[in-house]
């Protein structure tokens, strides 16, 4: 406005300047400069009042970065100041938990701690808060409406399955007919099932796990293989039930938990607990044994090998399976051949017993034809996980599915047996280590190469303070104390609340590496 009303004055006063001296000129002129004293009094106070409340947003907050983020938006661009958002700690918040447990029909009994027995409820009550930004509050309307329509799968082991149950606990919070959610297949959750298919017809998405420990093949040892490799990992292909995860809209993707000498290399020996043992029903030709859950008997009571846990059946990957009979004390008592009977008289000062079945892994790596019997179990996964990474980027459309990978999850055994549990009440002040995993580096390492979008949920250090929050002995197998895996409601449903961050946009989808 300033510039053009200029101009017009000067093209006025050329036309005039031989009149300049005249009384009607003198009079435009005192007229043009008081409006111009008027306007650059007005610009002059609109400056001063910008630069006043620029200062006062200055003042409250140290960065722009806070001042967006104190709003609840925590987009990254540019040069703005980035968040870690996995860099922070656990505070206090009575808002949580934010689902019971005992009423969510898709959590696993052997999660649901406080149903389990647990008094304590200090463990429910906590937030993960970021040293720089805010994770806005958890808005189940808002994300049932973001997955409509929509594929969400989850790959891993079992702590991919306590994420995927988490998240149905979470969404079934805003949806008023529960009965709209049902498994597909009509399945139980349970561990034994590989693939599970959760629907919300309401809103028709889907919310699905597909059981695949290592991401990678598993298979039987090649021909003319030394006898005591019974089992490899094919390195260079993924799982064989890949092709089912392609058509989604959401990839959430861990490993880890199985890299682990006791899972690959020695004997396997799974404890069920509160059986009493009577005929050994193992036959050789259907590949399965199977027993009767009576709960907690007298000493001296038998019962008959016929079923197992609510009418299923393990499975026997080789023919050299075996049973043993524990008592309480997890002393072995013996062995239990095909075919034998076994009383409990010799137990009497036990009111229950346990019993559990095994067998010799010795699974080793392979690539291509090749075992690769002296390759340390770091180096495989990293071949494992560049494997992943080329079939992302060669099968997955990633303008359309957003893929997530999730880094190692810390447990806190009291021991280095995982014999013996201390849960505590409150989180850890210390990590001691447990921040720091080789298998979160070697994620961070391969996704950082990759040549497609990747986001990486970095929950190895968040979840190092929180050794209160593990099942502990309050699962459906108390006997049997468990520091790896999560109570729900607890941890698992910290890292959906992140996830369901990234999927309505409140976080840019980029991958932090400072600091790794």
């Amino acid at each position: 406005m300033v510039s053009s009303f200029s101009r017009s004055t000067s093209s006025h006063f050329s036309r005039r300047g031989s009149s300049f001296g005249s009384p009607r000129v003198v009079g435009h002129w005192k007229s043009w400069v008081s409006r111009s004293f008027h306007l650059i009094v007005v610009i002059g106070s609109l400056v001063s009042f910008l630069l006043a409340v620029g200062c006062g947003y200055l003042y409250v907050f140290p960065s722009i970065s806070q001042a967006i983020h104190g709003h609840g938006i925590s987009k990254f661009i540019g040069s703005i100041e980035k968040c870690d958002i996995f860099e922070g700690s656990w505070v206090p918040d009575h808002n949580y938990p934010l689902y019971n447990g005992s009423e969510c029909p898709f959590a696993e009994r052997g999660f649901d701690c406080l149903g389990n027995g647990r008094n304590d409820t200090d463990y429910l009550k906590w937030r993960w808060k970021p040293n720089n930004c805010v994770i806005p509050r958890f808005n189940v309307h808002m994300i049932l409406e973001r997955l409509r329509g929509k594929r969400v799968v989850f790959v891993g082991d079992s702590m991919s399955r306590t994420q995927w149950e988490s998240m149905i606990c979470l969404l079934m919070t805003g949806v008023a007919d529960k009965k709209s959610v049902y498994e597909i297949s009509g399945n139980k959750i349970t561990k034994r099932i590989r693939v599970l298919r959760v629907r919300f017809s309401s809103f028709n998405f889907t919310v699905e796990f597909f059981r695949s420990v290592f991401l990678v093949q598993h298979s039987w040892v090649p021909r003319n293989g030394p006898r005591r490799v019974r089992s490899t990992l094919k390195l260079d292909k993924l799982d064989d039930i890949s092709k089912e995860w392609i058509d989604s809209d959401i990839l959430i993707f861990n490993t880890g938990q199985w890299w682990t000498p006791g899972k690959l290399f020695d004997t396997l020996f799974e404890v069920v607990w509160t059986w009493k043992f009577v005929d050994c029903g193992y036959r050789r030709s259907k590949g399965s044994l199977s027993h009767s859950n009576n709960g907690t008997a007298h000493a001296g009571q038998t019962f008959k090998i016929s079923t197992v846990n609510m009418n299923e059946k393990f499975d026997w990957e080789r023919e050299d399976s075996w049973w043993k009979i524990m008592d309480v004390t997890g002393g072995v008592t013996s062995s239990v051949p095909e075919g034998s009977t076994v009383a409990t008289d010799s137990h009497t000062r036990h009111e229950g017993m346990v019993g559990g079945r095994g067998h010799d892994r010795n699974c080793y790596f392979q690539v291509g034809g090749s075992l690769k019997l002296g390759m340390s179990i770091p180096t495989a996964f990293r071949i494992a996980v560049d494997t992943w990474a080329s079939w992302i980027e060669s099968m997955v459309n990633t303008n359309r599915t957003q893929v997530f990978f999730r880094t190692f999850e810390p447990s806190h055994w009291s021991d280095q047996t995982r014999r013996f549990c201390n849960v505590t009440q409150f989180p850890s002040s210390e990590t001691k280590g447990r921040d720091q995993s080789p298998f979160s580096d070697i994620i961070f390492e391969v996704m950082k190469n990759m040549k497609v979008p990747i986001t990486v949920l970095h929950v190895t250090s968040m979840g190092a303070f929180r050794s209160d929050a593990h099942v502990g002995t309050w699962s459906d197998t108390p006997l049997v104390p468990d520091c790896s895996h999560w109570c729900l409601p607890g941890v698992p449903d910290v890292w959906n609340e992140i996830l369901f961050s990234y999927l309505l946009g409140n976080f840019e989808l980029t991958l932090q590496l400072t600091g790794v």
